[in-house]
């Protein structure tokens, strides 16, 4: 899909009505997938194959950062042989992968089915050896830890590291606080004014530099609301040149500008905002 990052692909599908599903052990191919309902679709023959709500996307295993492509196929082929997982355990024993590549999958949250998320997926991969698979499994530990559930904060962030994006917040959203007090404006809003000083600030999705375009950089960022195009002249390129060029959460004040329903922003001022995310980050689609 050329410049277009798979969680700007994503949202967009949100936000057209496709229900979303993450990756998943015992649903995921290795490429994202289109599913349905079985029970609704039995339930209500006259909807077809996707029933009532039509099909829902499908994260597919290939999203898991560092996951192979051939341990993605066999995890696919070992639940068409043998059932769906049942524990990280019995997955392991099962699939045979290394303990690393659960370890990824654990920390990409994809072990939901089983009823283990994140956090308790991730100590238990911890405790997997590749030395000698059972047979059978172990007895279940006695004194298994009760691990306190990871705040939305964190989830959101590790689904970014690990996936490239999040089903259960955007990581703007988090700090959308801290943007009121530096009178940043949601992108949404962009649509209703016509004219005016505006700053935005979102994740950096696309920078291009058409070669026709006078060394003017186009922007798009994008925040929990939507998406918002700046437009950066050489000048205020070299100006703010470490902000322009390698920021991932952008904030650009300037004039907004609106030719029918294409609305830009003309940056005159651009600032870094990655501090506030810590130590989130997120890979854009730049020129080179």
């Amino acid at each position: 899909m050329g410049f277009y990052a798979p969680a700007q692909l994503v949202r967009d599908a949100i936000e057209h009505g496709v229900p979303v599903r993450p990756v998943d052990v015992n649903h995921s191919a290795n490429d994202c997938t289109l599913e349905g309902d079985p029970s609704i679709a039995a339930s209500h023959p006259d909807k077809g194959h996707w029933g009532v709500g039509g099909p829902a996307l499908r994260l597919g295993l290939r999203r898991v950062k560092g996951l192979r492509e051939d341990h993605a196929r066999r995890i696919v082929d070992c639940r068409q042989t043998h059932g769906r997982f049942a524990s990280i355990e019995q997955f392991h024993r099962i699939s045979r992968l290394p303990k690393t590549a659960v370890e990824r999958l654990a920390e990409a949250d994809a072990f939901g089915s089983v009823a283990c998320t994140r956090r308790p997926a991730a100590w238990q991969a911890l405790a997997l050896t590749d030395n000698q698979l059972p047979l059978f499994p172990d007895p279940p530990d006695e004194d298994d830890i009760d691990l306190p559930p990871m705040p939305l904060g964190q989830e959101v962030l590790a689904d970014y590291a690990t996936g490239g994006l999040s089903l259960k917040a955007h990581p703007v959203s988090l700090v959308r606080d801290r943007l009121h007090l530096r009178r940043v404006i949601p992108a949404v809003k962009l649509r209703s004014l016509h004219r005016g000083w505006v700053r935005v600030a979102g994740l950096v999705l696309i920078r291009q530099r058409p070669g026709t375009a006078s060394g003017v950089v186009f922007v798009t960022i994008e925040d929990e609301t939507g998406v918002a195009n700046l437009i950066i002249t050489p000048q205020i390129f070299e100006d703010y040149r470490p902000a322009a060029r390698h920021a991932m959460f952008l904030q650009a004040d300037g004039p907004l500008q609106r030719q029918g329903d294409v609305i830009h922003v003309h940056a005159r001022k651009l600032h870094d905002l990655g501090h506030l995310l810590g130590k989130f980050a997120v890979a854009s689609r730049d020129f080179h």
